[in-house]
């Protein structure tokens, strides 16, 4: 019997769709199990954000490890693609983004042609990384994809899926991935760690671009974020970067961000525009070897954080309402993170704490404490640190 409680488990909040759209349709069907044995093709849906996908990746390389003679399909969004494309453990990328980002008959048409392919594909598995009752009931079931695979209760989908992951407490972002592995083909599983693959080409155009723009000593800072309630304040951004530009004059900034963050980047631009250099847009395979190639890393929650530790950066991640629980990178990182009565919040919308008091969780963080954070790596530059420095 489902229980509308168990679909809180991940996040309290959100609509009661999942939990009744799951009890009404599996009174009328209910998919039958079956077993994952030597899948020759298997498709995986990650058709969303830039940190997820980069995150995702040690999904596939499971798969392939376990499956060497499968094809590997990644449904992936126009934005988050890049990061894989020269992964030797995908043999295909469909590109498909989210059908709300544009709601255009053009968005509708893409989602059907995606599932024609995917029908005539024949795939023996299919993993919805997203945990979309949408991609289940469309890519998956009507997908024809003989063992469909993916967490339900957290955003439904029960009944038409061959396996059925019951999501029982919160664990790391990488453990809810693998762990789809391990319930549902009994993977065990022997690489936890994300990788960005880059080849010979993207490291030579990288050392070029850094060598044409006079870019040794630098760090990046990431100043943007998707939604404010993530946003470290523009000003503290604008007086670390003084005080950091006066503290270590030998080192220039990296700015950096995506389109809609190029009016941020310009302004904080202006501070010292010798110093600091705007990287907007770039490719995202490339970043990761800029990062890689930073004394340091500073930035929101977000796609580019997850992308530098992952590529092997120093950093300094900023949070606010982001659960930790699920989201708190593994290696290389400095979180700092002021925990609020109301943590962790939905996040998705607008902060009741900013809208009343002026004040988020994110904006508690001090310019003094993330100082401190850049001089302790700034000061040890081989020591690695992976510090939670969880403020009550």
């Amino acid at each position: 019997m489902l229980k509308q409680k168990e679909y809180r488990i991940r996040s309290k909040f959100g609509t009661k769709f999942p939990y009744i759209f799951d009890l009404v349709t599996t009174k009328i069907f209910l998919s039958r199990k079956n077993r994952i044995k030597n899948p020759k093709k298997i498709l995986i849906i990650r058709n969303d954000h830039i940190g997820d996908m980069a995150l995702a990746t040690p999904v596939w390389a499971e798969l392939k490890r376990s499956f060497p003679k499968s094809k590997i399909t990644v449904l992936a969004d126009p934005i988050n693609q890049v990061l894989i494309e020269k992964d030797p453990n995908v043999d295909e990328i469909i590109d498909i983004g989210l059908i709300w980002r544009k709601r255009e008959i053009k968005s509708l048409i893409k989602y059907l042609k995606t599932l024609k392919k995917i029908r005539k594909e024949n795939f023996d598995v299919g993993i919805d990384l997203r945990r979309s009752w949408l991609n289940i009931l469309l890519f998956l079931f009507f997908g024809n994809v003989k063992s469909r695979v993916s967490y339900y209760n957290i955003n439904g989908g029960k009944a038409f899926l061959t396996h059925p992951i019951f999501y029982s407490k919160k664990i790391n972002v990488i453990e809810e991935n693998l762990e789809l592995l391990e319930k549902s083909a009994h993977i065990k599983i022997k690489e936890r760690m994300p990788r960005i693959y880059v080849d010979k080409n993207d490291e030579l155009e990288v050392e070029k671009f850094l060598k044409e723009n006079k870019l040794r000593n630098y760090i990046i800072i990431s100043p943007g974020a998707t939604i404010s309630s993530k946003q470290w304040p523009e000003r503290n951004f604008a007086g670390v970067i003084k005080w950091f530009l006066k503290k270590y004059p030998k080192n220039k900034i990296v700015l950096t961000g995506g389109p809609d963050e190029k009016e941020l980047i310009e302004r904080l631009f202006r501070i010292d525009e010798k110093k600091c250099f705007k990287l907007i847009a770039f490719n995202l395979r490339k970043f990761s070897i800029i990062c890689r190639q930073s004394k340091l890393f500073i930035g929101n929650d977000g796609g580019a954080d997850a992308i530098a530790w992952i590529a092997g950066a120093r950093n300094i991640l900023l949070n606010g309402p982001v659960d930790m629980n699920i989201h708190l990178p593994l290696e290389r990182t400095i979180t700092i993170h002021h925990i609020m009565p109301c943590y962790p919040c939905d996040w998705s919308g607008p902060c009741p704490l900013k809208e009343k008091t002026g004040a988020g969780c994110i904006d508690q963080i001090t310019e003094e404490e993330v100082k401190f954070a850049i001089e302790k790596i700034m000061c040890n530059e081989k020591k690695v640190f992976n510090e939670y420095w969880k403020i009550n």
